[in-house]
């Protein structure tokens, strides 16, 4: 079962570890290295300006990546008119990925 939590300051830790791993960093952010203490001002602007809303998806209440929504105020790279909502999703627990799970994240998400 899938299911999603808010980000809170408790997982910046492992936001940090997930980032720094080979398959997330190959997508995100590939030529910077954030320390601790620049993911925690990062995510802690985040939680407080709550633009960009932040998840950790959970298998089985288990923690095994990270999911964001926001608007797009540029949508017409996109070909619509209105404003867009873009998702951007990572698994960063190794053992769960190439499982077939990113269809079914976004599905319920």
């Amino acid at each position: 079962m899938i299911s999603f939590r808010n980000v809170c300051e408790n997982d910046f830790l492992m936001l940090h570890n997930w980032l720094r791993v080979p398959h997330v960093k190959e997508y995100w952010y590939q030529n910077e290295s954030f320390t601790y203490e620049e993911i925690h001002k990062k995510y802690s602007k985040r939680l407080k300006e709550g633009i960009i809303e932040s998840y950790i998806i959970q298998k089985n209440k288990i923690d095994i990546g990270f999911i964001q929504s926001y608007i797009i105020d540029e949508p017409a790279p996109f070909l619509v008119k209105d404003k867009i909502k873009g998702i951007d999703l990572y698994i960063g627990e190794v053992d769960y990925v190439h499982k077939g799970l990113g269809k079914l994240i976004i599905n319920e998400f």
